[in-house]
């Protein structure tokens, strides 16, 4: 099974806009493995409370939930500083938009 992390606009874009349902659908249904550290969590986190998104505490509610019970917790060997979809990849891992991962699902299924 695929393990990923989701970036964190990925996060934010799907609760400002239900425009990647079928992302969270497809995590819950266990077609792959959503990875988090605690680091990652704690800007997830601090994103989707910034008040210029307006979220609310529901919708903040439900991604914790998700998070906490569809997600494989670890704890990083390394850290880097960048922005990852300029890598493309990373120690063999392909790096790709919501988008690009989505297609790569129906490619598996």
């Amino acid at each position: 099974m695929k393990r990923v992390v989701i970036a964190t606009n990925v996060i934010v874009s799907s609760a400002l806009s239900k425009a990647l349902v079928l992302l969270f659908e497809k995590w819950v249904r266990g077609e792959f493995t959503v990875v988090v550290s605690s680091e990652i969590l704690g800007e997830y986190f601090e994103v989707l409370y910034r008040p210029k998104f307006k979220l609310k505490q529901e919708t903040i509610d439900r991604i914790i939930r998700y998070l906490y019970r569809f997600s494989e917790f670890v704890v990083p060997a390394e850290k880097i500083h960048i922005h990852l979809l300029e890598l493309k990849e990373f120690h063999s891992i392909p790096i790709c938009s919501a988008r690009e991962f989505l297609d790569s699902l129906e490619i598996d299924s």
